[in-house]
């Protein structure tokens, strides 16, 4: 799960347009994972802000439980 989540990471970092943008983190079930992407992001990116949400309608199929999705 590290490594994955590492790896969304850098996947945002690496997009020159994610700078100065709102970004949302949506969890299923998992806030503590959410807050450590949050961390992870707010050291390797430049958004204007970040938010935290629990999942909920068809963001639960993508993530499924214990899964995390992050939208710019």
């Amino acid at each position: 799960v590290k490594q994955a989540l590492t790896k969304l990471v850098d996947r945002a970092a690496s997009d020159p347009d994610h700078a100065g943008r709102l970004a949302i983190i949506s969890h299923c079930n998992c806030p503590e994972r959410a807050v450590q992407v949050k961390e992870m992001l707010e050291k390797k990116c430049q958004f204007s802000e970040i938010h935290t949400t629990g999942a909920g309608g068809i963001t639960t199929v993508y993530a499924d439980d214990g899964g995390i999705v992050v939208a710019y």
